[in-house]
């Protein structure tokens, strides 16, 4: 497929997402290959002019040359034969003279015919070579693009796929961890629950052991003092005479007016003794 200048002109690439080429690299070489091209075709149109000034300085040569001369017709510029077969498509002018014209005229078409043959075959021939030039930068630069757009994406494929994985592998991490924290302390705030429980068991124990106990002694003690008797099993034979002296006294009531003789002289009162049983005995019989 031909590559004209104004595909040249207006090619177009498509964005890379990442890491694609330059963009001014890749227009500065468009704009080369299209300054290349356009001085190929300048240079084409001029060896073209150039060309038919040849022509045109043969035919007035030949033309020159016709006073002293019988009358002959005019070259006739003739296209060459089609090649065939595998033969390079090479553009030949053939330029036919009477064969009454002077040797010089008849060298001088032939140079001129030969030299611009010449020039159009090698402008051709780097013309073609120019736009093969073009056409293989052209598909490189495709291909290499083609190719780093689906590296890239590659690339971008793996790391999101690596970056997800990881993710994926730290939510189950936490997950674990928070769950293994959470099993902890569940597990040690039982365990102070059962302790505590204990301890309360333990006190309740205590308590109910203790009440028990206090109660039981405090019956015992009630028991043995409603049981026992603070009065010694044998009593002097004073203390029984004067508790019939105190019974009988109390029958027949004061005698002769006589005062208590608990009241000494000086109405003082007597000083509380520690035996008042034993003082009253004695002071009885006194």
């Amino acid at each position: 497929m031909s590559l004209t200048l104004d595909e040249v002109r207006n090619i177009k690439f498509r964005m890379a997402k990442r890491s694609g080429y330059e963009v001014l690299d890749v227009d500065e070489f468009v704009d080369q290959v299209e300054a290349s091209f356009e001085q190929l075709l300048e240079e084409n149109a001029n060896l073209k002019r150039q060309v038919d000034s040849l022509k045109s300085t043969a035919d007035a040569t030949a033309e020159s040359q016709q006073p002293q001369q019988p009358a002959a017709p005019q070259p006739v510029a003739q296209p060459a034969p089609q090649p065939q077969g595998n033969e390079p498509d090479v553009e030949r002018i053939v330029v036919t003279t009477a064969s009454e014209a002077s040797p010089a005229v008849v060298r001088l078409v032939q140079v001129s015919t030969e030299h611009a043959e010449q020039i159009l075959n090698e402008a051709k021939e780097e013309s073609a070579k120019m736009k093969a030039e073009a056409e293989r930068t052209a598909k490189q630069l495709t291909t290499d693009a083609t190719t780093r757009a689906e590296r890239v994406e590659s690339e971008a494929r793996v790391n999101a796929e690596r970056i997800r994985s990881e993710a994926q592998n730290n939510a189950e991490r936490l997950n674990q961890d928070a769950e293994t924290k959470r099993r902890e302390l569940f597990g040690e705030l039982e365990k102070q629950r059962d302790q505590l429980a204990a301890s309360v068991s333990d006190l309740r124990k205590f308590e109910s052991d203790f009440r028990q106990n206090l109660t039981n002694e405090l019956r015992s003690h009630i028991d043995h003092l409603s049981a026992g008797k603070a009065e010694p099993p044998s009593a002097p034979a004073v203390l029984n005479e004067l508790g019939r002296d105190s019974e009988n006294g109390a029958a027949n009531g004061p005698s002769n007016g006589q005062p208590n003789r608990g009241v000494q002289d000086g109405g003082q009162q007597d000083t509380p003794s520690d035996t008042p049983r034993l003082d009253a005995l004695l002071g009885e019989q006194s």
